[in-house]
């Protein structure tokens, strides 16, 4: 019998561990994923003030459809981070109700975790790459005006 009680133990202390473990990876995750939300933001207020610094140094009226579109683009964009971030608070709130949980709601937590790990991946890739299209769309009409 004391054999019996101590491996349960073992086995207790052991998960608890287990669960420990992972609820702090998916703690830095989501840490992570704060700062590249943060940095997208960031990124965001750089070329709204590149917008405005194109009107006010160039106010040609044919690139006046690319700024609208891009204006759109990052209400859109500023609209889907503010919502990330509140995801992710939600997240980082369940995360830290560590104490005495089951697997059941352990696996909440990583089913969450695994659709903001694709969600976040795919806003980050598309982010990258309306910025790579707003710096080329930019430069090319810009330098067309050189020529």
């Amino acid at each position: 019998m004391t054999n019996n009680i101590i491996s349960i133990s073992t086995y207790r202390f052991k998960v608890n561990m287990m669960k420990n473990t992972i609820s702090k990876q998916l703690m830095y995750e989501a840490e992570t994923w704060k700062r590249c939300i943060a940095f997208m933001q960031s990124e965001l207020v750089f070329m709204k003030n590149r917008i405005s610094q194109i009107l006010v140094e160039m106010p040609d009226k044919s690139l006046l459809d690319s700024i609208e579109h891009y204006q759109h683009l990052f209400i859109e964009l500023e609209k889907s981070l503010n919502l990330f971030r509140l995801d992710i608070t939600e997240q980082i709130e369940l995360i830290k109700k560590n104490h005495e949980i089951s697997i059941v709601h352990l696996n909440e937590k990583l089913v969450k975790q695994k659709k903001l790990r694709t969600e976040i991946g795919m806003a980050e890739k598309l982010f990258n790459k309306m910025k790579f299209e707003f710096n080329l769309s930019f430069s090319s009409k810009l330098t067309k005006r050189i020529k």
